[in-house]
């Protein structure tokens, strides 16, 4: 009789799992099959993470994480170290949402009704 393994757990490559806490902490995790590891844990805003976003899905770039939240701020951090490399500040209302453009560019939304797109 032929085996029917499920691949899917075996086979799964390291994934990192990234949250924002209502207190302003952010938080990434590896996944690997059945184990896990927190690679960071910090305060990284002053009030809500509401959004964050990754350039992972772009060859040749700089791996990026950009959170933003109630402080009005995006913060860009690097994937690499976790450190911060800078913060953006030009809403005038909490960051809702965060998308990267291709390799240079990313938009922002704000709950000041804005969208802005960063280079």
């Amino acid at each position: 009789a032929k085996s029917h393994e499920t691949p899917s757990l075996r086979a799964m490559p390291e994934a990192l799992v990234i949250a924002g806490s209502y207190e302003g902490g952010l938080h990434g995790w590896t996944f690997d099959n059945d184990n896990y590891e927190l690679k960071f844990s910090f305060a990284a805003h002053q009030g809500c993470i509401r959004c964050v976003a990754t350039n992972s899905h772009v060859e040749d770039a700089q791996p990026l994480l950009l959170t933003g939240g109630d402080d009005e701020v995006i913060r860009a951090f690097s994937l690499s170290t976790f450190r911060q490399l800078g913060e953006l500040s030009k809403h005038a209302g909490t960051v809702t949402d965060l998308c990267f453009c291709g390799s240079k560019h990313f938009a922002s939304a704000s709950a000041d009704g804005t969208i802005l797109l960063w280079r």
